[in-house]
């Protein structure tokens, strides 16, 4: 049975997007507010690495969320895995957002992915006066398997690097993280799914490495999470477990709870409930980044 329901999640997680590489899908939109959108800067060396800027115009210097797509890891793109969900609320709230691509599975092995969003943020805080934010105000955000980049990012050590490299100086701890609906305890999911993203063998030892949870500590940045409680992805009760942690160790943190809510684009078409994950999540913001 655990074998049949496996293949189903494999298969579900695969619908969300061809697996690399992949046809450029259709840019997002840039939401409300006139913004400057800047497609396709490179953050790094490997062809993965490119962004997608939504900038608020203005001298600022702004709040910057760094958004790390879904996909099942294998899967996704800058301008889809959940960003159309995030975007027209944070850039309407006057934060710039940049959407990353990284390396997939199965093709890279974890920690690929998460070695790219670290240098994705490097790269940020390098280059924040060109892109008018504020390199002590820096938010990562994911959506499912983004949510799990972006908070074992947040929960691992990342001091900037001794050099000449500006970029590789730069910390990558960001100073709030954003998870929606992330796996963040790999050891509960079914092995032909962690074998997807771990190198062989994805042991239990291999799985709770990778598992963001593990990893909390006092230290971690204040974490707020929004999941539903009919997801069939990712089960909610990884968002308990996971806020249960971060409460014991002390970490500043929130659940947003959808009852009823799935996994993915459904999850935020719920009509009043949208209008209420979005002020909890703008709220958190400007308590955790400021306005």
């Amino acid at each position: 049975m655990w074998l049949l329901t496996a293949i189903l999640i494999l298969l579900a997680l695969l619908a969300a997007g061809p697996v690399h590489p992949a046809p450029a899908p259709s840019p997002a939109r840039p939401p409300g507010p006139d913004l400057q959108v800047e497609r396709d800067l490179p953050y790094g060396p490997d062809p993965a690495h490119r962004l997608d800027a939504y900038l608020q115009r203005g001298a600022g210097p702004h709040p910057v969320v760094v958004f790390v797509h879904g996909g099942g890891w294998v899967a996704g793109d800058k301008a889809s895995g959940g960003l159309q969900l995030l975007l027209p609320a944070l850039a309407a709230a006057g934060y710039s957002v940049l959407s990353i691509n990284y390396r997939l599975a199965p093709q890279h092995r974890h920690p690929a992915q998460v070695e790219d969003a670290r240098l994705a943020v490097r790269w940020v805080r390098a280059q924040a006066t060109a892109l008018r934010v504020d390199a002590e105000r820096v938010a990562v955000a994911g959506a499912s398997a983004g949510g799990h980049i972006a908070t074992l990012l947040a929960y691992t050590p990342c001091p900037g690097r001794d050099g000449l490299d500006l970029v590789l100086r730069q910390p990558c701890r960001p100073q709030t993280v954003v998870n929606v609906f992330g796996p963040t305890d790999l050891r509960s999911l079914p092995q032909p799914i962690a074998s997807l993203l771990l190198p062989p063998p994805a042991d239990l030892a291999a799985r709770a490495e990778a598992s963001p949870i593990v990893h909390v500590s006092p230290d971690d940045p204040p974490t707020v999470t929004l999941h539903g409680t009919l997801d069939p992805l990712v089960p909610y009760r990884q968002s308990v477990a996971l806020h249960d942690a971060l409460t014991r160790a002390g970490v500043p943190n929130r659940l947003v709870t959808v009852e009823g809510g799935t996994h993915g684009t459904n999850w935020f078409s719920l009509g009043p409930v949208t209008e209420a994950w979005q002020r909890a999540l703008v709220d958190w913001l400007r308590a955790t980044l400021g306005p």
